[in-house]
């Protein structure tokens, strides 16, 4: 069983790494980088 909160805030930082990696070098903050979006998984966890 996952946690939605947990899941969402990973996928949020998994789904920023592209934009990130592009972006110039030097400090950037969360508004600086383009929206992030993503697709919902309905089945996040896996069977044991």
């Amino acid at each position: 069983q996952s946690n939605p909160g947990i899941v969402a805030t990973a996928a949020h930082c998994v789904n920023a790494i592209p934009a990130t990696c592009a972006a110039e070098p030097g400090v950037r903050g969360f508004f600086d980088l383009p929206p992030l979006t993503g697709r919902a998984a309905p089945l996040l966890s896996r069977p044991r």
